[in-house]
């Protein structure tokens, strides 16, 4: 009987609520989640736990063990076979010896295998390796030669994979055959060893996503999320004897957590238990303190590292910033005054793009200049800035119809108002002017109090929460699966889009290599397969690295007057900041070179998303400008200069609409020449050319062929962002 007739039959013998008890006793689940995994088991197949770190996905891995009994195998086989019918190699290798099998008994508790998923988890670890000292002795094909790893270990029995999908592609492959029950071959040996083993794995939300299909289509995926039960989650705070006084806010900031806009990953359930620990013992040793001090002590030590930063929050937050702004409201110490008017996170977002995309509303705001933001708020009532605006006039009225007014509208003045409004006649314009200006200010000065407008000098610019939350908003997809277009090539890094210096293969000893990188154990491997029996230089193994070349990227862009032209400058900036932030994920760094007449340094290289974000937002058109394309790659390859090549390989991505038309009197081919200079000081470019009637892509392609870089015609300004960053991605390889 395999063991997934075994799990089946206990579960039938036993009946689901009893099963349902041994795997979910103490576990918050849905009661969907439960049954799924139920069918799994009783169907026989693999099961992959999905979720993020900390919901319980190992405790209920371990606790599937308990659905199996005890089992008769043959005493001292390595791989459990069973004493009905042993038939591993080294159970028939001692029959042939004339070695009487005995009977052992394998207790259900003991029917599993752990291993632990790593980056530097080889094949043998789970197929398993000859042994050299056992293979000089008996020789590379005597069973007794090789040492079977967990897989073959976990015969009859489960195989945990924790945290699989941190397993490399090339060890997952080696079980493959396993999995689909056709056996596995052991060491040079070619008769196959049928497997009998049950694989419960966990891992995180896309890890089976990312595995090969024909890996993934081996197993059930069961999915587990936070828990959303509030009297599990008080019983796990208060397990620690944590007092009623700090409960109460405790289970607010935990809350909070899971749903604020600038963390990927809020508090598990596992951090919900020690933070509720740390809360009883830091009430013991703060005796005497108030309530507020305690949870934000406890808070500070126990949470920053349990949350995770969302990817637009990363280079301008800290994990520690955003849990002292949770815990201070929570415990209503600080945050926003009386809100005028209700703001939903998505009306916040769109109000924030809003304000960075539409200079209309921009450059008011920038200079102070009321009177223009309010003509402009008339002029486009669709925008969500013109919907506040409207909320907030009605809200006033409504809200100051019983009370004293305060400085430039009068009792009498909104006596008035409320007056002809009760009598449905229409407003003076004065009045109604009078109010809407005041509605304006009262507008802006919620946003402010809602952090996503800040002041500078006269006027307001974007907070750093508001571009926070615009960086949340332009966030870029994964590009994997992108479609790539245009022409060329890219000499700039190594073909490997993130490396962490992880190993990921061996080669033959070269001249010149680290010997940290020695690998002895494949060097000895190595020898016994070449009957060697002292270690020679052609036996040397090395082990190769995805060490990935980092990158210093230099946006050139054009600011010549034709980009006003369908938003092509708003997109432009769009990509600009979507690439800052993927470069930041890598360490590259990135910089902002612009041009018209001449050019100019917005952003030296640099890796802080939120102030090349914030310097982006800043630029403006430069109307009835020429394009210096050439002064652009000058100024650019200046920059480079003043930078060591050994911090990064150096690439320049051209944006542009318009074909060269300064200096004169050979503009075209002065931007070729600057093109030329450049490849020659080791910079690669790449072109992005918007294919407009003035376009000239023919100049665009000259300048990307002779940059060996890529040349990308864009039909659609909206693909923009895309292109940028797509173009930085393929930079890297």
């Amino acid at each position: 009987m395999t063991v997934q007739q075994e799990i089946q039959k206990f579960i039938w013998d036993i009946g689901l609520e009893e099963a349902r008890s041994i795997l979910f006793d103490g576990i918050s689940l849905s009661a969907g989640t439960m049954d799924d995994l139920l069918c799994s088991l009783i169907a026989g197949h693999h099961v992959y736990l999905a979720g993020p770190p900390g919901v319980g996905k190992t405790m209920l891995a371990k606790r599937v063990v308990q659905l199996l009994p005890d089992r008769a195998v043959v005493d001292g086989c390595t791989v459990n076979c069973a004493f009905d019918l042993p038939s591993c190699p080294w159970c028939l290798d001692r029959r042939s010896h004339g070695e009487e099998l005995a009977e052992d008994a394998l207790p259900g508790k003991d029917r599993v295998r752990h291993v632990s998923g790593s980056a530097e988890l080889k094949t043998a670890d789970l197929v398993g390796d000859f042994n050299p000292l056992r293979a000089l002795e008996f020789g590379v094909l005597d069973p007794r030669a090789f040492v079977p790893g967990k897989f073959l270990r976990a015969n009859g029995c489960i195989l945990l994979l924790d945290f699989m999908d941190r397993i490399p592609e090339r060890v997952l492959n080696s079980i493959l055959a396993g999995l689909a029950g056709d056996g596995i071959a052991i060491g040079n040996r070619d008769e196959l060893f049928p497997l009998d083993v049950l694989i419960v794995a966990t891992g995180s939300d896309s890890g089976l996503a990312q595995m090969p299909m024909d890996l993934a289509d081996h197993f059930d995926r069961i999915a587990l999320d936070y828990v959303s039960d509030p009297i599990f989650e008080r019983r796990l705070v208060s397990t620690a004897q944590v007092s009623a006084d700090c409960v109460e806010p405790a289970l607010k900031i935990v809350q909070k957590t899971r749903h604020h806009e600038d963390l990927s990953r809020g508090l598990s359930n596992r951090g919900t238990l020690r933070y509720g620990e740390l809360l009883a013992s830091t009430e013991k040793v703060l005796a005497g303190q108030t309530m507020g001090s305690v949870v934000q002590h406890a808070s500070t030590i126990a949470l920053p590292h349990r949350v995770q930063l969302a990817s637009h929050a990363v280079a301008n937050r800290s994990a520690q910033e955003v849990i002292r702004e949770i815990t201070d409201e929570a415990l209503g110490i600080s945050g926003p005054s009386e809100d005028w008017i209700p703001l939903s996170s998505d009306k916040m977002l769109a109000i924030v793009d809003e304000i960075a995309k539409l200079d209309h509303f921009r450059k008011p705001l920038k200079f102070g200049l009321f009177d223009l933001l309010l003509k402009r708020v008339k002029r486009f009532p669709e925008s969500e800035l013109a919907a506040m605006h409207r909320q907030m006039v009605d809200r006033m009225l409504e809200k100051w119809r019983d009370r004293q007014l305060e400085d430039n509208l009068t009792f009498d003045l909104l006596s008035d108002i409320d007056e002809t409004r009760q009598k449905q006649e229409r407003l003076s314009a004065e009045l109604r002017a009078k109010l809407e200006e005041e509605a304006l200010i009262r507008t802006v000065e919620q946003l402010e109090e809602r952090q996503i407008l800040s002041r500078k000098d006269r006027g307001y610019k974007l907070s750093r929460r508001g571009i926070s939350m615009l960086l949340e908003r332009l966030a870029p997809r994964v590009w994997e699966g992108s479609q790539l277009t245009g022409l060329g090539r890219h000499r700039a890094g190594k073909k490997c889009l993130v490396g962490e210096g992880r190993i990921v293969g061996k080669r033959p000893f070269r001249f010149g290599d680290c010997y940290r990188d020695f690998s002895l154990k494949d060097s000895i491997h190595q020898a016994i397969r070449n009957h060697h029996r002292e270690v020679a230089r052609e036996d040397i193994r090395v082990v190769k690295r995805d060490i990935r070349t980092r990158l210093n990227i230099l946006l050139c862009l054009d600011l010549s007057g034709t980009m006003d032209q369908l938003e092509k400058l708003w997109y432009a900036k769009e990509g600009a900041i979507a690439l800052a932030m993927a470069s930041s994920q890598y360490g590259d760094r990135m910089g902002v070179v612009t041009f018209s007449n001449l050019a100019n340094v917005v952003s030296d290289l640099t890796t802080n998303t939120y102030m090349l974000t914030e310097k982006v937002l800043d630029l403006d058109l430069h109307d009835n400008a020429f394009t210096n394309i050439g002064f652009g790659l000058l100024r650019a390859r200046g920059l480079f200069a003043r930078h060591s090549k050994s911090s990064g390989k150096q690439h320049i991505i051209l944006v542009s609409d318009g074909d060269a038309t300064a200096p004169h009197p050979s503009p075209a081919r002065f931007a070729i020449q600057e093109a030329a200079k450049t490849v020659r000081k080791g910079v690669s470019i790449s072109c992005i050319c918007i294919n407009e009637k003035n376009a000239d892509p023919d100049l665009m392609h000259k300048i990307a062929r002779i940059g060996r870089g890529r040349m990308t015609v864009i039909e659609n300004t909206e693909g923009m962002r895309d292109a940028v960053v797509e173009e930085g991605t393929i930079a890297a390889h």
